[in-house]
């Protein structure tokens, strides 16, 4: 991968990144803002246990796609290339796929819970009724 596109793609996760922990705050904070005070504690509960099982399970899926890509993509490399332009060229392109699963993983994420949390429709309330 040319020094320029890692640049590039550094720069596009660090302000990803940024981003998130900035959204995430003020999303959770709302979120839990309208339960009931009995509820906030174990809503903020799972909360927590989940964004941790989610990062843990996450780094580890995407740890292990890195790792094997970047083994498979070496060997492959390495017949055509130096050691060095084929370590360089199986970096980039694990950075790649792992990127492709984690968009594909937050897009899957983002159509279920649009899916599962779909306004329902309300029944309209009649404002005159004729039965007393």
């Amino acid at each position: 991968m040319p020094v320029g596109k890692l640049v590039l793609t550094s720069l596009g996760l660090l302000a990803f990144g940024l981003g998130l922990i900035l959204i995430m705050n003020a999303a959770n904070s709302s979120g839990l803002s309208v339960l009931p005070n009995e509820k906030k504690r174990k809503a903020n509960d799972l909360l927590s246990t989940l964004r941790n099982m989610g990062g843990v399970f996450g780094l580890a899926i995407l740890g292990s796609i890195f790792v094997n890509v970047q083994h498979d993509r070496f060997a492959f490399e390495l017949a055509e290339n130096l050691e060095r332009a084929a370590f360089k060229e199986s970096y980039g392109f694990s950075i790649s796929i792992i990127n492709f699963v984690a968009a594909f993983v937050v897009i899957l994420s983002l159509v279920t819970t649009i899916i599962i949390f779909k306004p329902k429709p309300q029944k309209k309330k009649e404002l005159f009724s004729l039965e007393p």
